[in-house]
């Protein structure tokens, strides 16, 4: 696909599959600009003035607004969403602070800021969507990450029903679903992080860097294909599972 000149708004662009679709998008000659939560990324491959604040974690009427407006002043061609959290343990020990967290910042958030992109693109009359899931939102089931599994699940379901919505249009709506991506997500998890980082160390095999993850859902970007598995990696896990 042709990015030259195109205007791609990343949702959590300080993340490593954040960052890494920034970098190649740019190299792309893409006009590239981002949302942060905390700290603005430190590197120069986004201008300063086209990054903006956006708490995930805002009231949902806030994070409306501000996404609302963060749209109307990039007027983005493609919205990628990249952000997430995770947890790991014991669902009957979680403690419902984290429960509201997980589902808040991989769910909540970004089915109103679906809500918002879609709304946008359709009274555009075209545009792209792509949401980052994982393999989780499509495994049978993950032990101890009850929470996580079904927020992607979740994301999985939203992106399909979208895309649904968008037959006969000129908006397309996608999801990926990547195996375990090399990013600083497991140190950033909450719950048993000691735990989280043993289970990653067992299946470190199935660990790809965002690089090659975020090169095969630009690819998967010039069809139609709405559920991306975008490496063999993450295809041979599903297939794995019997689907």
């Amino acid at each position: 696909m042709d990015w030259q000149g195109k205007k791609i708004l990343i949702i959590g662009i300080n993340g490593g599959i954040g960052k890494e679709f920034a970098i190649q998008l740019s190299k792309n000659s893409a006009e590239v600009f981002g949302t942060y939560r905390r700290m603005q990324p430190e590197e120069s491959f986004v201008a300063e003035e086209n990054l903006f604040k956006l708490d995930l974690e805002d009231k949902i009427s806030e994070l409306d607004q501000n996404i609302s407006d963060i749209l109307q002043k990039v007027e983005p061609d493609l919205v990628i969403f990249a952000a997430g959290s995770a947890y790991y343990g014991s669902f009957a020990q979680m403690n419902i602070h984290d429960i509201e967290h997980i589902y808040q910042v991989d769910l909540v958030a970004p089915a109103i800021i679906s809500r918002a992109v879609l709304g946008y693109f359709l009274a555009k009359g075209m545009g792209d969507y792509h949401i980052v899931s994982a393999i989780a939102g499509l495994m049978p089931a993950i032990k101890n990450m009850a929470v996580y599994s079904s927020a992607k699940f979740g994301l999985v379901g939203l992106a399909r029903s979208l895309a649904m919505e968008c037959v006969g249009t000129k908006v397309k709506i996608s999801v990926s679903c990547p195996a375990g991506v090399l990013t600083s997500l497991p140190q950033n998890a909450v719950g048993d992080k000691e735990g989280f980082l043993k289970l990653i160390q067992i299946l470190q095999k199935n660990f790809e860097e965002p690089k090659l993850v975020v090169e095969g859902i630009l690819n998967s970007l010039e069809n139609r294909e709405v559920v991306v598995l975008p490496t063999e990696k993450a295809k041979g896990l599903y297939k794995k599972q019997g689907f």
